[in-house]
């Protein structure tokens, strides 16, 4: 006799909106899979794809693709879309958290939003679907060997490649950069309609790290030809050689750029036309929120100085990842120690066996700080607010995030944007925690 023992539902995943206020769980039961979200189960399929789990801006609509039989369908706040053969990226966007996804038929990919389904396409650009804080929908899809950009419906092309697609933070205004047989420059939309090309102005080997100012009117990439990399802002070469890649950083309020420029056996930190050079090393520079402050962890003598408005703060063995307030001016950074690391927030100073870098946030007026720390011992992170170690932090967020983003264009901070969502929650009065969720 064979005797045949039944399994209960079983947690395959879970997440948080971006703001932290609502979890969803994706639950397997009797070979099906559903969510649980705002308290309800959801409706079961054959298969859900992390990848594509999307939620608003404040938690409550939730998007993503799911298998019935032997095809995939887009489930918006439980309202089913047409079927398809694949579904690829699923976005949520704008000012009213308008849905677009990648559907497969028969003829090609197709790019769908509400009932409006666009026209095939023989692939589309990964990670570049989106849609912009105007409500825009744009992305890169290829046709013939060829790359187009699309805007609206417009299709910008062809072109070689398409190294680059960019929506400027507050306005919706896009950018890209593009390869073509006379180099690589920047197409950019005009405020009348239209784009400009900005071939005709300057034309790079290479070009990457396309960077709007945080209002969007002005933009910045960086482009190499015959070994010399150098800062294009606005239609312009502004930097000389040397710029570093992936040291270009736009002040929020849009006005300023700044950058690591190495020349020679010494690195220097320019902001607009200030230049502070004689480091051996510099970590990009930071702005705060209103753009006015900025700073730099640079490296001289074997010791890291934290330098704030062009002046030195304070100097340790080690230091990084500066941090400055939005409002108001706190800041805050990781230095180490000989027993282990420490968090300085205005100066003063908590000491841990170990803090995760790149997790360090401040709240927007800069009063609070949170970051994960460790304990060597027990093999625990904690997510620490204002020196307070709270709830536990499981290793298997880190999975949930690169399984849910893993075409984020700035995958690298998803676990800082991890950390101040929950730091804006804390300190609201929302009450701890655990990063496991309910049980």
């Amino acid at each position: 006799m064979t005797l045949l023992v039944g399994c209960g539902p079983m947690r395959v995943w879970q997440g948080w909106s971006p703001d932290h206020s609502r979890q969803v769980v994706l639950v397997e039961s009797g070979g099906e899979q559903y969510l649980q979200h705002a308290g309800a189960d959801g409706v079961r399929y054959g298969a859900i794809a992390i990848e594509t789990i999307r939620f608003g801006r404040n938690g409550r609509r939730l998007a993503y693709a799911a298998l019935r039989e032997d095809r995939w369908l887009v489930s918006i706040d439980g309202v089913e879309s047409d079927r398809y053969r694949g579904i690829g990226e699923v976005v949520v966007g704008g000012p009213t958290d308008q849905v677009a996804f990648a559907a497969q038929r028969e003829d090609g990919w197709h790019v769908v939003r509400g009932s409006r389904e666009g026209e095939p396409w023989q692939a589309l650009g990964r990670g570049t679907l989106g849609i912009g804080a105007d409500g825009r929908l744009s992305f890169v899809g290829f046709r013939s060997e060829r790359a187009y950009v699309v805007i609206e419906g417009a299709s910008h092309g062809p072109y070689r490649a398409v190294v680059d697609l960019a929506r400027a933070p507050r306005s919706g205004r896009i950018a890209f950069l593009v390869l073509q047989d006379g180099g690589c420059s920047a197409v950019v939309e005009r405020d009348g309609g239209g784009v400009d090309t900005w071939s005709d102005r300057v034309r790079h080997d290479r070009c990457g790290e396309l960077t709007f100012g945080g209002d969007g009117a002005s933009l910045a990439y960086v482009g190499d030809s015959r070994g010399c990399s150098e800062l294009v802002i606005d239609g312009a070469a502004r930097s000389g050689c040397g710029v570093r890649h992936g040291s270009v950083r736009s002040s929020p309020e849009g006005r300023r750029f700044a950058y690591v420029r190495e020349d020679g056996d010494e690195v220097c930190v320019v902001v607009d036309d200030s230049v502070s050079c004689g480091w051996e090393d510099a970590e990009p520079p930071v702005f705060g929120m209103e753009g006015e402050r900025w700073g730099a962890v640079v490296r001289r003598g074997g010791r890291a100085h934290v330098v704030i408005d062009g002046r030195r703060r304070a100097s340790h063995s080690w230091a990084a990842d500066l941090q400055l307030s939005g409002l108001g001016p706190h800041h805050a950074y990781v230095a180490r120690t000989a027993d282990g690391s420490m968090v300085i927030h205005d100066g003063r100073a908590w000491e841990y066996s170990v803090v995760v870098e790149g997790t360090l946030a401040l709240s927007d007026d800069g009063r609070h700080w949170a970051c994960l720390t460790g304990d060597v011992e027990t093999e625990e992170l904690f997510v620490t607010v204002d020196g307070r170690p709270g709830a536990r932090f499981e290793f298997a967020e880190i999975a949930r995030l690169v399984a849910q983003y893993p075409a984020a264009r700035d995958r690298e901070d998803l676990l800082r944007q991890w950390v101040k969502a929950e730091l804006t929650r804390l300190t609201r009065g929302a009450g701890r925690r655990s990063s496991s969720g309910p049980s």
